[in-house]
């Protein structure tokens, strides 16, 4: 009796043992760490042309951030005779730029860096990932041009408000890469606008439909914004770029 009661013991510590190996081994890092599957990441997104143009909306989308467009009061107007700053919570921030005494540690300053960078980051995924997406050729040049013309007005806003600022243009895929990138001189920021501004310009239709995208004479009205020098005009210290289009009848309206 004693003997069978052995048995039956080690038939279940057998099998309990084998259960065990079987659910241990099936257990392997792919199963246990699984990428996302209920919400889109930059692994499993960047697949379609509607991927793309989900993307590029969300590039557009970047715009409307506070440091980029909804603050801009405070970085132009709030520095000028033009307006003051208003009894709020804020308002010791915007008095520091009403009164030219802003610190590092204003939040209008943290705010519109983050903003613009994320801004570049979701242009520069894009340009990295679309070349491998299967779509029309022309679909594919609208959405660079676009994306081009995003990233050198964020660009130009940054610039002028930072002076020398990093020049990102590749995908950022992990924190520590980032830490490779020190400012870059204004003049070379400018340049690299120009050529964005230029290609979005090649890329472009003079109009678009579907309003509020980039166009290629909004191209060509940017080009007109950027400081440089003219041929010949080396002396100037600040000028603006009207020798690329010598009139207004010249731009492709």
């Amino acid at each position: 009796m004693k003997t069978k009661v052995m048995r039956l013991k080690n038939i279940k510590g057998l099998c309990v043992g084998l259960i065990c190996s079987i659910l241990l081994n099936s257990c392997s890092e792919n199963f246990v760490d699984l990428q996302p599957i209920s919400e889109t990441t930059t692994v499993n997104f960047y697949q379609t042309a509607d991927d793309i143009r989900n993307a590029v909306n969300g590039a557009y989308a970047a715009l409307q951030a506070d440091g980029i467009s909804i603050d801009s009061y405070v970085f132009g107007e709030i520095r000028s005779d033009n307006a003051m700053p208003v009894p709020s919570g804020s308002v010791t921030s915007q008095d520091e730029f009403d009164r030219f005494y802003i610190q590092s540690t204003n939040p209008y300053i943290e705010e519109r860096w983050n903003d613009s960078y994320r801004a570049i980051s979701r242009c520069n995924i894009i340009l990295e990932r679309i070349e491998n997406i299967e779509m029309e050729e022309d679909m594919r040049n609208m959405y660079i041009g676009e994306v081009k013309f995003i990233r050198a007005y964020v660009y130009f806003e940054l610039v002028r408000t930072y002076g020398d600022v990093p020049l990102v243009l590749k995908e950022i895929q992990n924190p520590n890469e980032a830490y490779e990138y020190g400012r870059n001189l204004t003049a070379e920021v400018y340049s690299q606008i120009e050529s964005d501004l230029q290609e979005a310009e090649a890329a472009l239709s003079p109009y678009n439909e579907d309003l509020g995208r980039a166009t290629g004479v909004l191209a060509q009205l940017c080009l007109l914004l950027l400081p440089g020098v003219p041929p010949g005009e080396e002396n100037f210290s600040f000028s603006f770029h009207w020798w690329l289009s010598p009139t207004l009848a010249d731009l492709q309206i």
